[in-house]
């Protein structure tokens, strides 16, 4: 007998999810079955996952906060105990390695990767239809799913944290609070599918050598690498408050902790001037620009961009500072007036114009006048000169505008005009 709670899992593959193709009705669907007598959710999660597709993810599955019911069919009333006349489906997401493929079971005759679009298009039920509308917008594992992800850190590092809560912040799995026996608090980062392995210990050593040397970052406690290119990070806890406005000894000093970034030769893989050429001249590698032009409220703000950033193509900008590379109030905590500088799991070498571009970008201001804003402008055109810092300007406004379109729609046209007037600051 089934007994009235099923699981769904999504398996993806960098920017793909794995669709199965059910061997005797023909359609397609996503890893799936029943619960168990005694089974838990995630448990069963776990089974299908291994029986269906022949994957033993190494980092725990994501329960997605998505708990879908449905009437039982009356040609499947049969299958289920008396008193029992709806499903209760929970899914999951886990992560597989770059090359790996699904060992199928008879229950599947074909399977292919999809990117989530496409995969909505496909899916035959409109349960698995709605997870993956929901796997695409949603950030933060379960609660469960950062225990089970804890104790593996706990083991692997000889420590025992436990999990408070969790707090703002953290663009991936989110972030969490930690405290120890000794009553140390702790912020636990999960990066999921976009840290490669190699990068991280150069990261750390980077971000270390620039927090010795006085740059107001957190201290990594603890990190380390997992399967499919996620990867953990264990940060000490500052316990400040976001700004929402950009005030004159705020500005003083976050323009003090960029220029501490100045000449930092950091040894890192982690090129950000590299990354401002590839979003505004590499479509091929970032389709951030080709997808504002296809968008009615930015396509001409894209041909706009196209045409400041044309001259610049073969344009060099440096490599010898160190850059934080999302240099945004986000990113920051303000505690006793000192900002401190969160979420350098992406450290890297560049121009700090980049960073100064993305905090114009940004941020509110307390000074009407402009002057505040200025002042970022011309240590920047210092730097990389005008064309220079249009172009990192220009990376920041794509990435931003895309992801925008994505998430705040209805803002998109009004951050089109805040850009647009930045622009227009810099000197021809």
């Amino acid at each position: 007998m089934r007994t009235g709670r099923d699981v769904a899992v999504l398996v993806r593959r960098r920017d793909e999810l794995l669709v199965l193709r059910h061997a005797r009705r023909g359609y397609w669907h996503v890893v799936a079955g029943v619960v168990e007598d005694g089974e838990s959710f995630a448990a069963a999660a776990a089974r299908e996952l291994r029986e269906e597709s022949g994957l033993i993810p190494g980092v725990p599955l994501r329960r997605l906060d998505l708990v879908q019911r449905y009437p039982i069919a009356a040609d499947e009333r049969d299958e289920y105990p008396r008193g029992v006349d709806v499903v209760e489906l929970e899914t999951y997401v886990a992560d597989a390695p770059d090359d790996w493929e699904p060992t199928l079971n008879e229950e599947h005759s074909a399977h292919r990767w999809c990117a989530a679009p496409l995969a909505e298009e496909v899916l035959f039920w409109p349960e698995a239809k709605a997870a993956v509308r929901a796997m695409v917008v949603q950030k933060g594992g379960s609660s469960d799913e950062v225990g089970a992800l804890l104790e593996l850190i706990n083991v692997r590092e000889g420590t025992s944290w436990a999990v408070v809560r969790r707090i703002p912040g953290g663009s991936q799995q989110g972030a969490h609070e930690l405290r120890d026996p000794q009553g140390e608090r702790a912020v636990l980062k999960w990066h999921t599918g976009n840290i490669r392995a190699e990068k991280l210990p150069q990261t750390a050593r980077v971000v270390e050598e620039a927090r010795v040397r006085g740059w107001p970052t957190s201290r990594w406690l603890a990190f380390g690498v997992l399967p499919a290119e996620s990867a953990y990070i264990i940060e000490e806890f500052i316990d400040g408050e976001m700004p929402t406005i950009i005030d004159t000894p705020l500005l003083d000093r976050l323009l003090a902790a960029n220029r501490l970034q100045a000449g930092l030769q950091p040894r890192t893989d982690q090129d950000w001037s590299a990354y401002i050429h590839q979003v505004i001249f590499d479509p091929e590698r970032n389709g951030d620009l080709a997808r504002l032009r296809v968008r009615s409220d930015t396509t001409t703000f894209a041909a706009r961009l196209e045409a400041l950033t044309a001259s610049a193509r073969d344009l060099a900008l440096p490599t010898s500072d160190l850059v934080h590379g999302d240099f945004t109030p986000w990113n920051m905590l303000v505690r006793d007036g000192t900002p401190y500088l969160l979420d350098a799991a992406h450290a890297g070498k560049g121009t700090r114009a980049y960073d100064l571009a993305v905090l114009l970008i940004d941020s509110r201001w307390s000074d009407p006048s402009g002057d505040a804003q200025q002042r970022v402008l011309d240590e920047a055109l210092a730097l990389v000169g005008s064309s220079g810092v249009r172009l990192c300007l220009a990376a920041r406004m794509i990435v931003l505008l895309e992801w925008g379109g994505r998430h705040w729609p209805a803002d998109v046209t009004k951050a089109v005009d805040r850009c647009l007037a930045l622009l227009e600051m810099v000197p021809a």
